[in-house]
C-alpha cells in the first residue's frame, strides 16, 4: 500500500496482483520448454504439455525483455548456456553443505506460551499450486506438530484439535505430536492464503509466541 509503483508477475490475478499497477501475465510450468536446475545442482529438461492462453511468454522471456527495455543485457541462447554451464560445475565442485545445529537465543517471558516455527509447505505455497485440484489432494492437511512430552504436559493428544492463540488472533488446527521437534517449540506448515497460520506469525523477523489449548 506504501509503494509507489507495484508490478506484479504472475499467472493468475491474485489479490496482491489486483492491487498493482502493473500485472505481467506469464506461463506456467506445463505450458513452458527449457529446463530447471535444483537445489541438487542437476539440471532437468521440461518440455511444453499445453499451449499457453495467448501466447503469453514464460518468466525468463519477461526478464529478458524488462533487462532489454530498462537498457540492459541478460544473457540468452549460446551465453545462457554457458553460464548455466559454468553455474552447475561450480556447484559441483563445492562439498555437501552441513548445518550446524541451531542454538535458540530467544528465551520467552514467563507465561508467554510456545515459539512458533511457521513454515511454507514445500512444493504447495503459491498460487498456481493451490488452483490444482490434484495437488490439493495430494497436500498432507495442515497440522501443528508438537514434541509428545510437551502434549502430556498441556493435556492434548496426536489427533486433538488445538487452539492457537498470538497477538490476539486466533487458529484452530489438528494436532500431531513429533518427537523430532524440541520442547518449547511448536512447528507448522502453511499453504498460501488457506490456512490462517500466516496471521499468527508478524511481518518482521520478531519471533512469535503462541499459547496452546484444546479446543472444546
Amino acid at each position: 500500500e506504501g509503494a509507489r509503483t507495484v508490478v506484479v508477475q504472475d499467472a493468475f490475478l491474485t489479490e496482491t496482483a489486483r492491487a498493482a499497477d502493473v500485472v505481467l501475465p506469464v506461463a506456467i510450468l506445463i505450458e513452458r520448454s527449457g529446463s530447471l536446475v535444483g537445489a541438487d545442482g542437476i539440471r532437468r529438461p521440461m518440455r511444453r504439455a499445453v499451449t499457453p492462453p495467448g501466447g503469453v511468454p514464460g518468466d525468463g522471456e519477461v526478464f529478458v525483455e524488462v533487462a532489454c527495455r530498462l537498457g540492459g543485457a541478460l544473457p540468452v541462447g549460446p551465453a545462457l548456456e554457458e553460464e548455466v554451464a559454468a553455474l552447475i560445475a561450480k556447484a559441483e565442485r563445492r562439498s555437501a553443505a552441513r548445518f550446524p545445529t541451531p542454538r535458540y537465543t530467544v528465551a520467552p517471558a514467563s507465561g508467554a506460551g510456545l515459539m512458533l516455527d511457521a513454515s511454507p509447505q514445500l512444493f504447495h505455497s503459491g498460487s498456481t499450486t493451490r488452483r490444482s485440484a490434484a495437488l490439493q489432494d495430494l497436500a498432507p492437511a495442515v497440522v501443528v506438530r508438537m514434541a509428545p512430552e510437551e502434549a502430556r504436559r498441556i493435556g492434548v493428544a496426536s489427533g486433538d484439535t488445538v487452539r492457537l492463540a498470538s497477538g490476539g488472533k486466533e487458529v484452530l488446527l489438528r494436532l500431531r505430536t513429533d518427537p523430532r521437534v524440541r520442547t518449547g517449540q511448536l512447528m507448522a506448515m502453511w499453504t498460501c492464503g488457506n490456512d490462517g497460520i500466516g496471521a499468527l506469525s508478524p511481518s518482521d523477523d520478531d519471533t512469535t509466541w503462541v499459547e496452546v489449548r484444546r479446543s472444546r
